[in-house]
């Protein structure tokens, strides 16, 4: 999947915990990519169509949504239902690996986040 303009990515991350959304933010620090945090007030639909994201990074920590409701709500818009989706895990205990699949996540990662293998998460995704 290669949608991106002008060779940037844009990449839509629903997360609401500082510290994780600066630490994305320094990992996608580059000409390649456009790091869109989403606005938990507008919805997932107006996200989705405001950023035209190459790729959302969905945290499981989200306290306005579930990000299982996130992901189908992406899957069932014609227009996004093939942009990769990688959900962020905060410990294996609350992650459910089939059902995370079968709601149409494309990958997954576990936090402690390390910044070699989102990238390279993202980059197999993207290009």
């Amino acid at each position: 999947m290669k949608q991106a303009t002008g060779n940037i990515y844009n990449i839509l991350i629903f997360e609401n915990d500082a510290d994780s959304i600066q630490l994305m933010q320094r990992y996608f620090i580059s000409d390649m990519f456009k790091l869109h945090i989403a606005d938990m007030k507008i919805g997932i639909t107006h996200n989705i169509k405001s950023t035209l994201p190459d790729i959302v990074l969905i945290s499981s920590q989200i306290k306005e949504l579930n990000p299982y409701d996130i992901c189908k709500k992406i899957r069932l818009n014609d227009l996004f239902a093939n942009v990769p989706i990688i959900f962020i895990f905060s410990n294996q205990e609350e992650f459910d690996k089939s059902f995370a699949y079968s709601m149409g996540c494309s990958d997954y990662i576990i936090k402690p986040i390390d910044k070699q293998e989102i990238v390279r998460k993202v980059n197999n995704l993207i290009t």
